[in-house]
């Protein structure tokens, strides 16, 4: 089991903080209890009580002693001198190491698919919140309400978090995949990952990042996008030239890529038309997708299913949102939401990482019927994840290895099953403005 010892030494490096992620080098001179690794180790385990409680509880048990406390307004007074980069950073190292030491990972033809979107997560209605966060409000333009967009690259077939940042609203996704792109080039193995982007990914400036770094796309297209070039389509799979002007890259980032491109002034991709199955009466619908995947690394009969795996990131948002609570921040300054934002993403790949492992060694995978498939429950994953990480953070490393192993375990005596083909079911959209109240103790 690959995956103990690679969540063993992330938890290790959490307990030995460089410098590097103070915000003065002399910040955490004179602290006893609240030192670098404490502070750090009271964010990873927030569990949505009020900062007291919080920092109390973890001390306790990380001190191993039960007369021991700290502040609320202490813990709060500490955390601002410590970068939520540690946080972010931790997680870049955990990917680097899963997907270079897993070699059993599950991927389409040798390579792993990946997909990009954002969600819009509304923050604590407060004055500090507001000034980064505002935005005004639809119902009544006089006040602001505090939303974020949290931008994901996630792993389709391995339910991972690649990249992950938290930006004001009004950022362009592209634009946000665009960065998290370049990022991954040191991170994983890009020329062997395929990008998959819904319409609001149809930028020309993002292909052509995405083919810098030597990977590959699936996007699906508006009805606007290439309108031109769709026109003299004859076949459902077809390789056509796109025209590049400056139009079209009006607002790149990115200038060479921008004057490299236009010089040579357009590109050839493959264009893939799909027809959606009828509904009753309704006339027959057709999506294109585009991509620069060859037709030998992905015939036209896969893209309806390679694209169908999109939807993965769509649960996972779920689960970090309604699971995971991402948005219950113990914090209203931007560098505290910072913090507890990629503190959570690394919990959650961590648990990833290991119910990995797990499923590995299942014995049920396909119910007897063949209509339900078996994995380990998400939810009770994290929460058995949970509950040991004051212990892990704490003890060495031998009795860290078998506690680990014997999380996986656990993990594997709690199977759900899900169906194989489950019915269209109407999306409800529930109210989410007083989803975590603001009444507690924050920072």
């Amino acid at each position: 089991m690959f995956s103990k010892v690679i969540v063993s030494n992330t938890l290790s490096n959490l307990r030995n903080i460089d410098k590097k992620y103070y915000i003065n080098e002399n910040n955490f001179i004179y602290s006893k209890k609240l030192t670098p690794e404490n502070t750090a180790g009271i964010i990873l385990n927030n569990n949505g009580l009020n900062i007291n409680s919080q920092a109390r509880h973890f001390i306790k048990r990380i001190e191993k002693n039960w007369f021991c406390k700290v502040s609320g307004s202490a813990f709060c007074q500490r955390r601002q001198n410590l970068l939520p980069e540690l946080f972010k950073e931790e997680n870049d190292k955990l990917i680097h190491n899963v997907y270079k030491q897993l070699k059993h990972l599950h991927k389409y033809n040798g390579k792993s698919l990946l997909a990009a979107d954002t969600s819009i997560i509304t923050l604590t209605n407060h004055t500090i919140t507001n000034e980064k966060y505002g935005i005004k409000s639809k119902l009544d333009a006089k006040n602001t309400i505090p939303r974020a967009r949290i931008s994901c690259i996630t792993d389709t077939l391995t339910n991972m978090v690649i990249s992950a940042s938290i930006n004001i609203k009004a950022t362009s996704e592209p634009k946000l995949a665009s960065r998290q792109i370049n990022e991954l080039k040191n991170i994983i193995d890009l020329e062997n990952s395929i990008i998959m982007g819904d319409r609001g990914y149809d930028s020309l400036e993002m292909m052509l990042n995405i083919i810098e770094q030597n990977s590959y796309f699936i996007i699906r297209l508006k009805d606007s996008t290439f309108k031109k070039e769709r026109k003299n389509l004859t076949k459902q799979d077809e390789n056509i030239w796109i025209n590049i002007n400056n139009t079209r890259l009006k607002n790149a980032e990115n200038k060479e890529i921008k004057e490299k491109y236009l010089k040579e002034g357009r590109i050839k991709l493959r264009i893939i038309e799909i027809k959606l199955e009828k509904e009753n009466d309704e006339e027959e619908n057709k999506e294109y997708l585009i991509t620069n995947l060859t037709k030998e690394m992905a015939p036209y009969d896969d893209f309806k299913e390679l694209y169908h795996q999109r939807w993965s990131i769509e649960t996972e948002f779920d689960r970090l949102k309604n699971i995971h609570e991402i948005e219950n921040f113990s914090g209203r300054k931007e560098i505290c939401i910072k913090q507890d934002f990629y503190a959570k993403i690394l919990t959650y790949n961590m648990t990833m990482t290991l119910k990995q492992d797990g499923e590995r060694f299942m014995t049920r995978i396909i119910s007897k019927n063949k209509k339900r498939r078996y994995q380990i429950n998400t939810s009770t994953a994290l929460s058995l994840f949970k509950d040991i990480l004051i212990v892990l953070l704490r003890e060495k490393e031998e009795f860290k290895l078998k506690l680990l192993e014997f999380c996986i375990y656990e993990m594997i005596e709690d199977l759900s099953s899900s169906l194989i083909d489950p019915p269209n079911t109407e999306r409800i959209v529930k109210d989410i403005t007083n989803k975590f109240p603001g009444n507690i103790k924050r920072a």
